[in-house]
């Protein structure tokens, strides 16, 4: 009621829509960065390392109406210098999952002062907080000044909005110029959406092309394991619709003895058969052992109908803005 009443209208304006949804990505941004970092500069500045015992390794394996990620956890004890017997858990990279071992050593790094505050290994100090802690606090400011102008135009809008109606209705919205109205006709326009989005679909169905002939012509196959599964949705607001993307990640031995870590994004069907820790073979390219794939994967089609999606939206594309092109070289001829 008391917003309606001061907006004018049951819409809150734009700009304070836009200021909130900034406002409450960098507090989401600050607070996670934030926690991240006290941890940091508490394990940094009085951190001390001890011995612990692995008691429990727990693989959280992702599902499709559970946990959308894997995670590899480890539950361990340890004793304190002060005598204190502390338990903890922490989640940790699968290769130093695997290292570990139930009812074996472990180094715990803890805060002397707070030994709740624990976790496996030596703390390394990241940039990543301090990137997000940054990005955060530039979004909140930016959502900050955003609301506060949108606050200041709402303010201001009754006592304008008159003479604006009357300045509109006295001088209406200039025209184009001639040259401007010549070049933006809707053939123009829309032939040269058609050969931008074309020209991606193309080119991102030629280069997959080339490597997958490459993964054809010189391509090795490995013995590998699967590591993890992750899915995310994305969200499609102006169909309303969500669509759900599946990754494998993935851990392999080239012939060279090297030990290399992918991912590839699959469909539902293959993540749901495939199971963390299953064996599962990749091929690679020997030359670039980061250019890798699920060696039963076969995206040839999928490719092709880039390639082919890609050149029909781009011919449409070239044939409108040639339409054009003969519509403007007809008229100037006529007159």
């Amino acid at each position: 009621m008391l917003w309606s009443w001061w907006s004018g209208s049951g819409r809150p304006p734009p700009l304070l829509i836009i200021g909130g949804i900034l406002l409450v990505m960098g507090s989401g941004f600050l607070y996670f960065g934030g926690s991240d970092a006290y941890r940091e500069h508490r394990l940094s500045s009085e951190g001390k390392l001890t011995d612990g015992i692995v008691i429990k390794k727990v693989l959280n394996q992702a599902s499709d109406n559970g946990s959308s990620r894997t995670s590899y956890a480890v539950d361990y004890t340890f004793t304190t210098a002060a005598g204190g017997k502390i338990t903890g858990e922490d989640t940790v990279d699968p290769d130093i999952w695997d290292q570990l071992k139930e009812g074996g050593p472990v180094q715990i790094d803890y805060a002397a002062s707070k030994p709740e505050l624990n976790q496996i290994g030596p703390v390394r100090n990241s940039w990543g907080d301090l990137v997000v802690l940054g990005v955060g606090s530039v979004v909140w400011l930016v959502g900050a000044l955003v609301t506060v102008l949108g606050l200041r135009a709402r303010s201001t809008a009754h006592a304008g909005i008159a003479s604006r109606r009357a300045s509109a209705e006295a001088h209406p919205q200039a025209d184009l110029p001639p040259w401007a109205k010549k070049i933006l006709t809707p053939a123009t326009v829309f032939g040269g959406i058609l050969l931008f989005i074309g020209a991606i679909f193309l080119l991102v169905g030629t280069f997959n092309l080339r490597q997958e002939r490459a993964f054809r012509a010189e391509g090795r196959t490995a013995a590998g394991i699967v590591l993890t599964k992750s899915s995310r949705v994305e969200y499609n607001h102006q169909n309303n619709t969500q669509q759900t993307h599946y990754s494998v990640g993935y851990r392999f031995t080239t012939d060279d003895g090297a030990s290399v870590r992918g991912s590839e994004e699959v469909n539902w069907s293959g993540w749901t058969s495939i199971q963390e820790r299953d064996p599962v073979q990749i091929l690679y390219l020997p030359r670039d052992p980061s250019r890798n794939r699920l060696a039963a994967d076969r995206p040839a089609l999928s490719l092709r109908f880039f390639s082919v999606l890609g050149g029909l939206l781009g011919g449409a594309g070239v044939l409108l803005l040639g339409y054009a092109a003969l519509g403007r070289a007809r008229d100037t001829l006529w007159h």
